[in-house]
């Protein structure tokens, strides 16, 4: 983004992308706004006033958003990127591997891969290296090697990480990868049920291309209280099982969440137990409220 944006410039990101997107706007010469969250009518907003300023627009969004799994409408984001002439950058690191027909994320799922000029993410979690990655025309990529200070001023990737990065692609792209792919995406649907029967409260369900509902591999579960969520993160550890614990300001004030992920390599027996542990833990301390 610092090698793309410029004073005069405006980059317009989603209120829900990830943190080091909203980082990297701050580190350019550019002004940078947020749209509300998967708002297009607001996002439109937003580039209709910097065209009227006659300022060049870049728009940031996730692919997957990171704290709950809800999926970016690359379709309609796409179409108004268009309409304005803004430079659409979507962040697809929690949807490579899983999505889409190859399985290169959230632009390809929605069709608009070819109207995306430019998609960015990282090597650490399906790819299971370390690094990351920018795709785009020659002319964008080479204007992002040569003004990109970040990449200017940085060392090699180790080899031994981009092997392995390799490989992990490799993989993606085969039949393995897709069954893989596939019994990701059922172990996010077994967990999501399996905790809804219970009761535990979950985030809202991502809604994909076709209006219906969808999963990705981050399953949250809405705690509240920052404190509470803490609390509740060790008593999971405790019991065997390790989530990830969102809290402010990664999320809003008052919705800590237990992010949940699954892989393709859980079973079904280990979801079920992960989601018992889950709901006993929830269960016990609204118990004790209620001795109290």
């Amino acid at each position: 983004m610092g090698a793309l944006a410029d004073r005069g410039d405006v980059i317009v990101s989603d209120s829900d992308a990830h943190a080091s997107l909203h980082d990297a706007a701050k580190f350019t010469d550019a002004q940078s706004v947020r749209f509300r969250h998967n708002d297009i009518d607001n996002l439109a907003e937003k580039l209709a006033a910097a065209a009227k300023r006659g300022r060049p627009a870049m728009v940031t969004v996730d692919g997957v958003y990171s704290m709950e799994g809800d999926l970016a409408p690359i379709d309609q984001i796409a179409e108004v990127c268009l309409e304005h002439n803004a430079l659409l950058l979507v962040d697809e690191a929690h949807s490579v591997g899983v999505l889409g027909p190859n399985l290169t994320g959230v632009t390809e799922l929605y069709g608009k891969a070819g109207k995306t000029p430019l998609r960015t993410g990282t090597f650490s979690k399906s790819i299971a290296s370390t690094g990351g990655f920018a795709v785009g025309s020659h002319d964008l990529i080479d204007t992002i090697r040569t003004n990109g200070r970040a990449l200017l001023f940085t060392a090699a990737g180790v080899p031994a990480a981009i092997g392995g990065a390799l490989a992990a692609v490799r993989l993606i792209r085969s039949a393995e990868g897709q069954e893989r792919a596939k019994r990701c995406l059922a172990n996010a649907r077994f967990l999501r049920g399996s905790l809804a029967s219970l009761g535990v409260p979950l985030a809202d369900p991502a809604i994909g291309p076709d209006g219906a509902e969808a999963v990705t591999p981050i399953v949250p579960v809405v705690v509240g209280e920052s404190l509470r969520a803490f609390a509740k993160w060790h008593e999971l550890y405790e019991r065997g099982v390790f989530a990830a614990l969102a809290h402010y300001p990664a999320v809003p004030l008052n919705r800590a969440l237990l992010r949940l992920a699954v892989t393709a390599e859980h079973t079904f027996a280990d979801l079920e137990e992960a989601a018992k542990s889950v709901h006993t833990v929830l269960k016990l301390d609204v118990e004790h409220q209620l001795v109290a």
